[in-house]
């Protein structure tokens, strides 16, 4: 079975309680309507240093992780250096990356908070490796891994269910019309699903 040959982990953070980055939030956000309340609510930028636990899981669950890319605004994670200062991984595993770096050549759109557009970009931080997994924060490993869990032969594992985005009447509709014309190829209202870890 073919393994990626080096694959690395992104993570997004952001500390919405640094004063800085409060005041540069609020200065862009302007007038708040009800449709922008639940986006741009603190909650949404909190640090609870969820980070620090998604780096040790990462540096103890994964060890075939080759670099950790902490993307973010600016800032840094306090605890960052210590990782490395108490032997748990080389000084050079764990590489801050900032919105400018992801943005270069974009800078004009930049400062940005929606995550969407942060996501967009990661593929452009420097000396990233063909393979890699994206974390937010707050996500934690809490079990081995191995590189199959995420690659397989190249292709990356895909977990979840196939859902039919055509509302349930449509396709209760459409099974009874194609049952009625003599098809032994459908299935009823609901589409077939992935087993864990297929790749499709």
């Amino acid at each position: 079975m073919q393994t990626p040959p080096n694959m690395d982990a992104v993570i997004t953070w952001v500390d919405g309680n640094d004063p800085d980055h409060k005041a540069k939030r609020l200065a862009y956000q302007g007038k708040q309507t009800k449709l922008h309340t639940a986006a741009t609510s603190d909650t949404r930028f909190d640090s609870q240093n969820e980070v620090y636990f998604c780096i040790a899981s990462i540096l103890k669950y994964a060890p075939f992780i080759r670099t950790i890319h902490v993307v973010t605004d600016n800032q840094s994670p306090a605890f960052l250096k210590r990782f490395s200062d108490e032997g748990l991984c080389a000084p050079d595993r764990i590489r801050l990356v900032d919105h400018r770096e992801i943005f270069r050549g974009h800078e004009d759109v930049l400062p940005t908070f929606n995550s969407n557009s942060i996501e967009a970009m990661l593929c452009n931080v420097e000396g990233l490796a063909e393979y890699f997994v994206y974390f937010n924060d707050d996500v934690f490993v809490n079990c081995p891994l191995s590189e199959e869990d995420f690659f397989c032969a190249g292709h990356p594992v895909i977990r979840g269910q196939k859902v039919s985005s055509l509302p349930l009447d449509i396709r209760e509709l459409r099974y009874r019309l194609l049952k009625k014309m003599g098809s032994t190829k459908v299935q009823k209202a609901n589409f077939a699903t992935c087993n864990i870890g297929q790749r499709i």
